[in-house]
């Protein structure tokens, strides 16, 4: 089992990298695109990490795409180290290792998800709101 000391040092190593890397939307869109191959190909190794980390994608991508703004800047580095560590090839324990090659991506993806659960959760309800509300169409522009 991992110690909580060895991810938040995962946390502490990446946060530069995830600070900067927030800074490009063509970089994060990629590292994001990454994330989501890699999580579909180990859906079943990953189990729930894997069902946390797809409303994470989903938050992440309305947020890149303008649709969703408030996710606090703390959550945003949270969720691209949390992405970063796991597309990494260098990691602690090497994802070809079978059987136990993701365990440090899910913990670390467990202990993002007790930092920014109250954020998904804001997320969730946003979601639901937007799926609930009615399409609206502007017909004066019409001729």
């Amino acid at each position: 089992m991992w110690k909580k000391e060895n991810i938040e040092q995962v946390f502490i190593n990446y946060r530069p990298q995830a600070e900067k890397l927030l800074q490009n939307t063509d970089k994060v869109k990629q590292l994001l695109h990454q994330a989501i191959e890699k999580a579909k190909q180990n859906d079943g190794i990953i189990g729930e990490s894997f069902r946390n980390l797809e409303l994470t994608f989903e938050m992440f991508r309305d947020w890149l795409k303008g649709e969703y703004q408030h996710v606090p800047k703390r959550s945003l580095v949270t969720i691209a180290v949390t992405l970063l560590y796991f597309v990494s090839v260098v990691d602690f324990i090497p994802d070809l290792l079978i059987g136990i090659g993701l365990v440090d991506d899910a913990a670390v993806i467990a202990y993002a998800m007790t930092h920014i659960q109250a954020d998904l959760e804001q997320y969730k309800i946003w979601k639901h709101e937007q799926d609930q509300s009615p399409i609206t169409i502007d017909i004066s522009k019409s001729t």
